[in-house]
């Protein structure tokens, strides 16, 4: 008895020991553009105990810039197969005011809540903002990836896709540095262990935090409901920031049928489905696993978006939509699943109105590209028809899917 109560001390001394040694230095850090894209990023990352949260910068015309965003916060989420989880401290850091298509250094950090003036760093780490809309012949590349997880693959792909927006690789792209990493869904696999996302966050940090700003949108398994509120994607909402075109809404969940992908689920703006502009692409991130049935706040939303977004399709001609579930896919395991299937029946309307070019997805792990098609048919293009010969109608507009 006397050398279990040993043990158990001198385990705590060593954890004890770990936590002030890492005190308030930043892990797990990831880069988001904002709102505006072009002229705004979040930086976000984690510290063992509470500190406040600074990030300095170096680039553009000014000299060295100094943000200061609140404290980290922790967040706690209950599985009945997991338990709960309690967060490290969990930091975001808006940078307002940034130029477009320009490289800064940053680093970030900070000083204990105890009132410490002294300020805690990490290395200095680069990014490059993304292009200001318009410039119809500019060039576009986007390294895109879904499904991701965590093995030795996953980290080889964001590797790869981070390495292609440095110089020294820019030639594989033609010459062209892809603006940003967009994940589809399906970030860690962590399926409501927080664990598995900071092991996730440690993993990826090397590449997300540096060179590619990362895009995202939630998938399944990022859905990770708590079983005690019935809240829904609490890991993804308090982990990520996206360009929010609204302030995050939400209510409790329920699941009518899982294998079928069933839900009733509410979770609105923030980082749930957003829109941004970056060079002649207007992109469209939704929800797949959000209410988008017609007159739902999803639903209005996208309509009002492609709406408005029609007045300047000339300086921004294409518009992409992002979502995890794949509208038309011949995988048999996935083409009945009714949260996708509504949305395909809610929303594609809505994207042949307003000549919505491509829509990229994932859940389904094998690429697979469609023909230009709408409500189930081949059309001819993706570009409108104006010639007398083919009749110029609307039917003969389509999207093509790639998933």
């Amino acid at each position: 008895m006397e050398f279990c109560l040993l043990a158990f001390v001198l385990q705590m001394l060593v954890v004890d020991s770990i936590i002030s040694f890492y005190g308030c230095k930043p892990s797990q850090i990831h880069i988001s553009p904002g709102t505006p894209a072009h002229s705004t990023m979040w930086v976000s990352w984690m510290s063992d105990i509470k500190c406040s949260s600074v990030v300095e910068r170096l680039g553009g015309s000014s000299s060295l810039q100094v943000t200061t965003a609140g404290v980290g916060e922790r967040y706690a989420t209950t599985t009945n197969r997991y338990g709960t989880y309690v967060s490290a401290f969990q930091h975001h850091a808006r940078l307002d005011g940034l130029e477009p298509s320009t490289s800064y250094q940053y680093r970030c950090g900070g000083g204990e809540d105890s009132g410490s003036d002294e300020a805690v760093f990490g290395s200095w780490r680069e990014f490059k903002t993304l292009p200001k809309p318009g410039g119809t012949q500019q060039p576009v590349r986007i390294a895109i990836v879904g499904d991701l997880g965590q093995t030795a693959d996953s980290l080889a792909t964001v590797r790869s896709a981070n390495l292609s927006a440095q110089s020294d690789y820019s030639s594989l792209g033609h010459g062209v540095e892809p603006s940003f990493l967009m994940i589809v869904g399906d970030l860690s696999y962590a399926d409501g262990n927080g664990t598995r996302w900071d092991t996730w966050g440690h993993l990826m940090e090397p590449w997300l935090s540096t060179a590619l700003p990362l895009v995202a949108m939630p998938g399944n398994h990022e859905i990770e409901m708590d079983s005690e509120t019935a809240e829904t994607f609490p890991h993804w909402r308090a982990r990520f920031r996206m360009p929010e075109v609204a302030p995050e809404q939400s209510a409790p969940g329920q699941v009518n049928d899982y294998p079928t992908y069933d839900f009733d689920f509410h979770y609105e703006f923030g980082s749930s489905y957003f829109s941004f502009d970056s060079g002649p692409v207007h992109h469209v991130c939704l929800n797949a696993y959000a209410d988008s049935s017609k007159g739902s706040t999803q639903y209005e939303w996208l309509k009002r978006d492609l709406k408005q977004h029609d007045k300047q399709r000339s300086a921004v001609p294409w518009v992409v939509v992002y979502a995890h579930g794949p509208w038309y896919n011949s995988n048999k395991l996935h083409r009945q699943e009714v949260a996708t299937q509504a949305m395909r029946l809610s929303l594609e309307d809505l994207l042949h109105e307003h000549k919505v070019a491509l829509f990229l997805a994932g859940h389904v792990h094998a690429y697979e590209r469609t023909h230009p098609a709408f409500k189930g048919k081949r059309a001819r293009s993706t570009t409108r028809s104006t010639t007398a010969n083919d009749g110029g109608g609307d039917e003969e507009w389509g999207t093509v899917y790639v998933t």
